[in-house]
Formats: C-alpha cells, sequence, structure tokens
C-alpha cells in the first residue's frame, strides 16, 4: 500500500512516493497531488509504466453525490470541489507522455478524455494482446 503523506507511511507502515502540486504528471519517482486521490492514481500508473489508463469511478459530481462512493458518514462532511478536480485533471496531456487515458465512467461530468464503455475499453484490449 502507498501514500504521498509522510505521517500516514510512518504511522501505518505505508511505501512513500514522493508528491508535489503542480500541473500535467511526472514520471520520475514523484507524483503530483492534482487535488484527488484520483489524479494521483493516474500518475501513479503512468510512473509505472502504463501506457493505456482507464478510468472507472471519476464521475465528478454525477448523480449529485459529494463523493462518488456517496456521504462520508457523520461527523466528515468535506464536499469533493469537483470542478477544481476537473481543471487539475485538464493540465493532463496524454500525448505528451505517450499514453493513452479513456474515462469509462458512466454519466461521468470529466470530459477532457476521451469516453468509452468499459466493455467496450477491455475487449479492444484483448484484441490487442492477441495480435
Amino acid at each position: 500500500m502507498w501514500t504521498c503523506d509522510k505521517q500516514a507511511a510512518k504511522l501505518f507502515g505505508l511505501n512513500l512516493i514522493p508528491g508535489e502540486h503542480g500541473d500535467g504528471l511526472r514520471g520520475d519517482g514523484v507524483i503530483r497531488y492534482g487535488g484527488n486521490s484520483g489524479y494521483q492514481a493516474v500518475n501513479l500508473a503512468y510512473l509505472w509504466g502504463a501506457g493505456r489508463i482507464l478510468l472507472l469511478g471519476y464521475d465528478m459530481g454525477h448523480n449529485g453525490l459529494t463523493h462518488y462512493f456517496g456521504d462520508h458518514p457523520n461527523g466528515i462532511q468535506v464536499n469533493s470541489p469537483f470542478k477544481m478536480f476537473m481543471k487539475c485533471f485538464e493540465t493532463i496531456r496524454p500525448k505528451d507522455y505517450g499514453i493513452e487515458i479513456i474515462n469509462c465512467t458512466p454519466g461521468s461530468k470529466l470530459d477532457c478524455f476521451p469516453r468509452m464503455d468499459i466493455a467496450k475499453a477491455l475487449e479492444h484490449d484483448n484484441t490487442r494482446a492477441k495480435t
């Protein structure tokens, strides 16, 4: 398990990956925060050599949810700043990194990446693997 939080790494015995604020992705052992864990996951996938990244759970407030997983339990009432998240994702230009990012999240408001149904995206991957 990984984190970019030094305190969490120490407290819970997690692997630490350095992170920083900034636009776009890094591929040199450091990830960019992008204001949300989904952005960090994209940077981590790129850092670890993914050439094609399929996004799931990136709804950005679709259906009026405060988080893709629903509301936090009582006591934690922080709403996600989806507009800021989407603006951060716009700083990732996949061609600049030689990767492909496809949003497979049904109804997603995130529109800076091409969209595709997850079954078709996986079928496409299986077809490519056989050739």
